[in-house]
């Protein structure tokens, strides 16, 4: 039974705080240590997330901070879930309360050789050597922070010095244990000062992000979120639609981020897919972009989008310039735009009124019971010519049909109660419908001198064989008809 657990220092990463406990333990070795953290000793830990721990270990660790407080400020959730779609952010936040061992996995990681950032070379757990000795001037022994461990990022965001990686492996193809920061950090090594002012404000925006709250309500996708932020540069292409210049916008990031050795973007593919796909986005190309952009680190993880869409605001931009006397032609050379999306614009807002117009006003005031009853008897006499029409194919009874046959304005038919009931009377169903076809077909081809069978049925009707021998079947069971006789 554990009788006592660390606290957790500042930015301290929950694996460290475990790590910590196995090296003040009594026993021999960490593993001994471990058996008393974990359900399964044989388990693989994971120093992001940490996963599965025993009831024992969850309760002394949440006796001097919240579950909320360890998974916020002590694991790397607020930066690798941040730009996932909403209800998988909500079902790694889960994941991580319940303490289940595949969150990692539960976050799509980018695997692909457009954003890998593992294959490139084995992850170790890192540390700065200047944080180092002020831990251990602090607290009397260093630890491993969070910061120090963002994909990319290589940087100490603090003492602006290269991070160095420990001899513990910290990556998915084998068991690291619980290695403790005092055991690997050695006091005599040296900072080595980063020169490179990118890399210093990639760490430092990064960072910032990793200490920002994760919102757990909005569902905005990280990449709407950027093409938005497009509106009025050069990058988007003035016009009604939504275009980007992604050769230049391109061009401009691998030429900002040239000197940055983490940096991948090098397609319009891989650009592409940073703006188009939410799920799996790594956070390290939304911050990039971000940091491009100009974006600051709470407007990132806050993510709010304009009230009004671009459509919306460039419609209002040229109905307004319309109103003030300009041509077209003017507004489009004002605009930089097509004189084309101008007219469109001018053409779907002039569409909008806002009263009801002249013709809806007065057909709402027509007599329509009147209209009914002169309309009553043309309606009966184009019902009984469809019926009785033995020259052509059988055609059914309905409000559309009608109307095309008497040419009525469409939607009067509706309010006419009596028509209406009339044409409802006359409706067929489809098995009555189908004898009568196959009747006309039957006579038809009797009086033509042909043979009547599936065939011919088929070839005058346009119905197919398995859909005739069904209806003749029914129609025997009845009995009744030229069909039947077939």
């Amino acid at each position: 039974m554990i009788g006592y657990f660390p606290t957790p220092y500042p930015d301290e990463l929950l694996y460290s705080v475990c790590a910590r406990y196995c090296d003040w333990s009594p026993y021999v070795s960490s593993h001994s240590g471990a058996g008393e953290l974990l359900p399964d000793i044989h388990q693989k830990l994971d120093a992001e997330f940490l996963g599965t721990i025993s009831d024992d270990t969850y309760r002394m660790m949440t006796q001097n901070c919240t579950p909320s407080e360890l998974i916020m400020q002590h694991t790397m959730f607020p930066y690798r879930a941040r730009f996932l779609p909403l209800q998988r952010r909500k079902l790694v936040l889960h994941s991580a309360f319940i303490r289940k061992s595949d969150v990692t996995r539960q976050m799509v990681r980018a695997k692909t050789r457009y954003y890998s950032f593992e294959g490139d070379k084995p992850l170790y757990l890192r540390y700065c050597p200047v944080c180092a000795k002020e831990d251990r001037k602090s607290y009397g022994e260093a630890y491993l922070h969070r910061s120090h461990h963002l994909y990319g990022v290589d940087v100490c965001p603090v003492h602006k010095c290269y991070l160095i990686d420990s001899p513990a492996r910290r990556d998915s193809k084998r068991n690291i244990g619980f290695v403790a920061a005092e055991i690997f950090i050695q006091a005599e090594v040296k900072a080595i000062a980063c020169r490179n002012p990118i890399e210093i404000a990639v760490a430092d925006y990064i960072t910032a992000v990793l200490h920002e709250d994760v919102d757990m309500i909005s569902d905005t996708s990280a990449g709407l979120y950027l093409d938005s932020r497009l509106r009025g540069t050069k990058y988007q292409k003035a016009d009604r639609g939504m275009r980007r210049n992604n050769v230049l916008l391109l061009n401009e990031l691998c030429e900002y981020y040239q000197k940055l050795p983490s940096f991948r973007l090098r397609t319009i593919k891989q650009l592409q897919t940073l703006f188009c796909r939410s799920v799996g986005l790594m956070p390290f190309e939304v911050c990039l972009l971000g940091l491009f952009l100009g974006i600051s680190p709470a407007e990132l993880c806050s993510m709010k989008m304009p009230e009004k869409s671009y459509v919306e605001r460039f419609d209002e931009e040229v109905l307004s310039l319309y109103r003030q006397g300009m041509a077209c032609t003017q507004i489009a050379s004002k605009m930089h735009v097509s004189e084309k999306s101008v007219r469109f614009a001018v053409r779907t807002s002039m569409r909008r009124p806002s009263l009801p117009s002249d013709k809806r006003k007065a057909w709402n005031k027509l007599d329509w019971d009147l209209i009914d009853k002169e309309l009553l008897p043309k309606v009966n006499a184009e019902i009984q010519r469809i019926l009785s029409d033995k020259e052509r194919k059988p055609i059914r009874v309905s409000v559309h049909r009608i109307e095309t046959q008497l040419n009525i304005t469409k939607g009067r038919l509706v309010k006419c109660h009596r028509c209406l009931s009339a044409i409802r009377a006359a409706t067929e169903t489809n098995e009555q419908y189908i004898s009568r076809v196959l009747d006309w077909a039957i006579t038809k081809i009797s009086a033509d001198g042909g043979t009547v069978n599936l065939k011919s049925l088929h070839l005058i009707t346009g119905m197919s064989k398995e859909a005739i021998a069904d209806a003749l079947d029914a129609v025997e069971n009845q009995g009744g008809g030229a069909a039947a006789n077939t």
